[in-house]
């Protein structure tokens, strides 16, 4: 949390990963981050396995980005948690963000991005965190050029999913986005579950976001 002093300096506390008693992430901006948001769901009892796409989420991590697309209700959510307790999964550092309508503001959507990615290695993204206690500027690429210089000093693979993403409609998201893909650290792998009526509308677009041309190209799509 950004906390000022009486001399009006600021005092950046570390981002942690663990929940209070109520389920709530400390954050150092103004609004807490929902532990719930950043857990990856339980598998239920009675899951049909799908050995097939699991295979196929291995395969993608040779690429900087996944697309899982499917109609709501079809198990995207669930695939990628099967993913996750398999035995190529759960040895594999993964951040996990559910969104939300309310994630549309650039703030708390890098806020959350960021709680997500402080679990996988703590210090991560706290000068963007810094950055985010001020008015966010027009463009973000500043902002998300110190975060990518934190993530690329990672010593081994991860991978970050973003599962619900068509319910993103800020085209500042979209673009902070296609960004960070295009400049992806080589140890960061991007996961988008997405329906596929959010791909439709986007292609049917001059300017599809948030994964432009020459990222489309070198993406692993499942659905």
């Amino acid at each position: 949390m950004v906390r000022r002093d009486r001399s009006g300096g600021s005092r950046n506390a570390a981002l942690s990963d663990r929940p209070d008693a109520n389920g709530v992430h400390a954050c150092p901006v103004s609004t807490p981050l929902l532990s719930a948001k950043l857990s990856i769901p339980p598998l239920g009892r009675s899951i049909v396995p799908r050995p097939r796409l699991s295979a196929r989420l291995d395969q993608g991590l040779t690429r900087p980005l996944t697309l899982i697309s499917a109609p709501a209700g079809f198990g995207k959510t669930t695939l990628l948690s099967e993913w996750r307790a398999s035995r190529a999964g759960r040895g594999f550092p993964l951040a996990w963000l559910s969104l939300d309508n309310d994630d549309n503001d650039p703030t708390r959507f890098l806020s959350y991005l960021v709680g997500a990615l402080a679990a996988l290695r703590g210090g991560v993204g706290e000068t963007t965190i810094a950055s985010l206690a001020y008015p966010l500027p027009p463009q973000l690429q500043p902002i998300l050029i110190n975060l990518l210089s934190d993530l690329g000093q990672s010593d081994r693979p991860f991978a970050v999913i973003l599962d619900d993403y068509h319910v993103i409609t800020a085209p500042q998201i979209h673009e902070a986005l296609t960004f960070l893909l295009e400049h992806l650290p080589p140890q960061m792998h991007l996961v988008l579950g997405t329906s596929w009526t959010f791909w439709l509308r986007k292609c049917s677009t001059a300017k599809p976001m948030p994964c432009s041309p020459s990222c489309c190209r070198h993406a692993s799509w499942i659905g």
